[in-house]
């Protein structure tokens, strides 16, 4: 990658790769020799910087930057190339970088220690088909399987326990029912279709409003090569808390 390549207000990238751990989650590693902010380069800011690749965020930059008038290269860093403290900063586990980049003085965004997973974590890929058939057993376990899946998703979207519910509707006989994750802002159904498992969401007011917005979907095949992450990444479109109103008016 060419020296002048500039990625957002970092100039001179390079090195850029990405690492995605176990838990599904996405960083992304920059080596640059500029910050350019508004058109003002300092120089002196250089080293790495760590994005988050999920939530588009700086974690963290200058990470072991070189001798200047910011600051001095961290002892850990010293007399290492570029390419070896890239490649000491991707061997760290999930744990480790979170604690690494949040216990740094240059943290820009807190990372949570969210539990170590499966490649493709609590998915829906593997539930058992119940569309066109009459096996009772595959019904049920539908409905537990779904509903565990919509609990855990909850746990992932750091949802208080008030604040949402999870039920199931069975329906009639040869069709896979209805499992509901209904939030205060916002609503998540899952059923099966002829091609498998679906979802749809769409933002809500409150628990008790079962019109809410414009319906949205996860539609299978998609949905089966998703892991539980990718989804509560794609449901925070319209799981965001409306904006509490200052009591004036213009």
């Amino acid at each position: 990658m060419p020296a002048t390549m500039r990625l957002g207000p970092y100039e001179g990238v390079t090195l850029d790769e990405n690492k995605t751990y176990p838990n599904g989650r996405t960083l992304r590693f920059i080596s640059y020799s500029a910050y350019n902010a508004m058109g003002l380069i300092g120089t002196e800011k250089n080293g790495f910087a760590i994005l988050d690749e999920d939530e588009k965020q700086v974690l963290v930059d200058e990470v072991g930057r070189r001798d200047g008038m910011m600051g001095r290269t961290p002892k850990e860093f010293t007399g290492k190339s570029d390419q070896q403290i890239l490649d000491e900063l991707k061997s760290k586990s999930w744990p480790e970088m979170v604690e690494f980049i949040n216990s740094s003085p240059r943290a820009r965004y807190t990372l949570r220690a969210e539990p170590q997973a499966q490649e493709k974590p609590l998915g829906l890929h593997d539930i058992p088909k119940v569309f066109f058939s009459d096996l009772v057993e595959n019904k049920a376990e539908f409905a537990k399987r779904s509903k565990e899946f919509l609990k855990n998703l909850a746990k992932v979207m750091n949802l208080p326990k008030d604040s949402f519910s999870v039920r199931y509707n069975a329906g009639g006989p040869a069709v896979s029912g209805e499992a509901t994750l209904h939030a205060d802002n916002f609503y998540v159904q899952i059923h099966e279709g002829r091609k498998g498992a679906d979802i749809l969401y769409r933002s809500c007011k409150s628990q008790n409003d079962f019109t809410g917005g414009q319906n949205r979907y996860i539609q299978a095949p998609r949905l089966a090569e998703m892991n539980i992450f990718e989804v509560a990444n794609e449901l925070s479109q319209v799981a965001k808390p409306a904006p509490k109103s200052t009591g004036m008016s213009l």
